[in-house]
């Protein structure tokens, strides 16, 4: 009975040993399923404590590790995020505020431009002037491409003298416009001088408008 008895004694023991070690394991493990559901959910500030120095204390540790590293690098891949959010939002607000005064430019730009067209059509011949040029019969239509054009026609009377200039200035836009002003402007001024030689017609317009075109 003795012996028996010291046999269940034993058996309860390895029992008790066993159990205790199964709970201690079956406790880590259920730590580590409960980090991992709230690591899943973005809880990244979870860590387990598990005090064994086995297998499952190692995963526990190695667990807190990751669950660490994990975080550093969320909370940097934010704040990155964040400052790229930022550094956008400035450029479009950049682009916004130039775009507007781009917008302000062109409508400033074309004002100026239309104005410019306007005053060169004004300069052109008109058709009573042409119809009063008695032995003549003229017709002029011009329709520059772009808003100013350096494209220049004219007829002027002076008596019973009559030039006709024809001329295109390189280039387009203001600028030659602009030089297509100065040649009328010049002709106009040469023929209401009483200019008639040829010769001396072409370089003193010549003259005038090299002049004019040294100072820009």
């Amino acid at each position: 009975l003795f012996q028996i008895g010291a046999i269940v004694v034993s058996l309860l023991i390895v029992f008790a040993a066993v159990l205790g070690i199964s709970k201690r394991i079956t406790a880590g493990l259920r730590s580590l399923a409960s980090a991992a559901q709230r690591l899943q959910s973005k809880d990244y500030s979870v860590r387990v404590s598990i005090p064994t120095r086995d297998e499952v204390g190692a995963a526990g540790i190695a667990f807190n590790r990751m669950a660490e590293e994990i975080s550093f690098h969320t909370e940097n891949l934010e704040q990155l995020v964040d400052e790229r959010t930022r550094e956008l939002g400035d450029a479009n607000l950049e682009i916004s505020a130039l775009n507007e005064k781009l917008r302000d430019e062109n409508v400033r730009l074309g004002a100026e431009l239309a104005v410019a067209r306007q005053i060169q059509m004004m300069v052109l011949p008109k058709p009573f002037e042409l119809e009063a040029i008695p032995g003549l019969e003229i017709a002029a239509y011009m329709r520059p491409a772009d808003e100013v054009g350096g494209d220049y026609y004219d007829v002027l009377q002076n008596g019973s003298r009559v030039k006709v200039g024809i001329g295109d200035v390189t280039g387009h836009g203001l600028e030659s416009g602009v030089l297509m002003l100065m040649v009328q402007s010049v002709a106009r001024a040469l023929q209401e001088a009483n200019e008639a030689n040829p010769h001396q017609f072409l370089n003193r317009l010549n003259s005038a408008i090299y002049k004019n075109i040294e100072r820009t």
